[in-house]
């Protein structure tokens, strides 16, 4: 159709396609206007969707954009009532939209409108809720495409810390650093927000559920509307769809850690693991470990033993050596260094438990380019 190749920029010229258009239709192309009617969303395979887009009053011409359908009706039809009524049909259908409208326009305006239309759709993901609102308001706060150094190092914390309130049961504080995670995150449009929710879940379902095989039997049962947890983020409509699949898949954790926060064993092998990870380079000390959970050295000593199999000693130098092996994989920093940064003042004895660890030397790990998934299974 004329009026699509007009909004997609085809050849011939603008001018020239609006001419002949203006020339079909018998009208001249100042007297001619239309309205835009925006529907923003990725789940156009339901069922309602193109009975929506069929039942739009004084519809011209559909145009299939990405992230978005966009309807031109004639300058007869009410865009704002037949936004709403559209947004409230697919609504009643389990549907949720976001639709933006715009009357009065001038076909010479057709190219800029389309730009204007596909960039509603960042305004239109972070809307709080479904709606129609006018194309304008849409356009009101830009995003960044990509988030800075910063606010990754920061979500990577961020990460680290949520996957640690969750083993502990806290829900309170798996809600404030989701807040404070969902902050970063919204400073970046659609695709940046989606990634970093998506890196989330991995993140938290790799560092506690596949360690666990329980746990891990569990967590494939966690399928929001038959989804992977990823697929649902990766599809979702609008951040607040987003949010609310983390959030489902948070409470679901939770309700698995609760039940255990108030066991001892789980509680003490849980900070020991934490302190772990967050001192390991340093010199760890058990007294101070058993005085922050409550009970003597001797005890925190016995209940991880017979918890995780391993003594504190050992499980703190086979994370070191992981850690070890991380840095010697990504980094070029020389192999002495590393072992200080993991927690060890003598590189010869860095060496010699490294190799007994991996049955070879650091250089040798280095230079054999030898995989993490080989190396690092405890």
């Amino acid at each position: 159709m004329l009026l699509d190749q007009i909004f997609r920029g085809a050849s011939p010229s603008a001018g020239k396609l609006i001419a002949q258009f203006c020339q079909r239709e018998g009208v001249t192309e100042e007297a001619f206007r239309f309205g835009l009617i925006g529907l923003y969303g990725r789940n156009r395979e339901a069922p309602c969707w193109d009975g929506a887009v069929e039942t739009i009053d004084g519809a011209l011409c559909r145009l299939e954009l990405p992230e978005l359908a966009a309807v031109l009706v004639g300058p007869e039809t009410d865009c704002r009532t037949e936004a709403e009524r559209i947004v409230g049909w697919m609504e009643e259908r389990g549907t949720a939209v976001q639709a933006a409208y715009l009357s009065g326009r001038r076909l010479t305006e057709a190219r800029r409108l389309r730009t204007m239309l596909e960039a509603a759709a960042d305004g239109a993901f972070y809307a709080q809720a479904p709606g129609c609102r006018p194309l304008e308001e849409l356009l009101a706060v830009p995003r960044e495409p990509v988030l800075s150094a910063d606010d990754m190092g920061r979500l990577g914390q961020l990460r680290r810390e949520i996957a640690s309130c969750l083993t502990r049961g806290e829900a309170a504080c798996v809600e404030r650093k989701l807040e404070s995670y969902d902050a970063i995150c919204a400073q970046g449009r659609p695709a940046a927000y989606r990634e970093q929710y998506a890196s989330l879940y991995c993140y938290v379902s790799e560092e506690l559920a596949a360690p666990d095989r329980e746990l891990s039997r569990y967590h494939q049962q966690l399928r929001p509307e038959g989804k992977s947890v990823f697929q649902a983020v990766m599809e979702a409509n609008s951040a607040g769809q987003v949010r609310a699949y983390l959030a489902w898949y948070a409470d679901r954790l939770l309700a698995w850690y609760h039940p255990l926060k108030e066991n001892t064993a789980h509680r003490v092998t849980a900070y020991v693991e934490e302190y772990v990870g967050k001192h390991y380079m340093e010199t760890v000390s058990i007294e101070e470990i058993a005085a922050q959970v409550g009970l003597s050295p001797n005890y925190v000593r016995c209940v991880f033993k017979n918890t995780r199999g391993v003594t504190i000693q050992n499980y703190l130098s086979d994370y070191r050596l992981r850690m070890a092996c991380k840095l010697l994989r990504n980094t070029a920093v020389k192999v002495s260094r590393v072992g200080q940064m993991v927690g060890y003042s003598n590189v010869s004895y860095f060496c010699a438990a490294f190799q007994k660890r991996f049955g070879k030397t650091p250089s040798e790990w280095r230079a054999g380019q030898c995989g993490e998934d080989t190396y690092l299974r405890p």
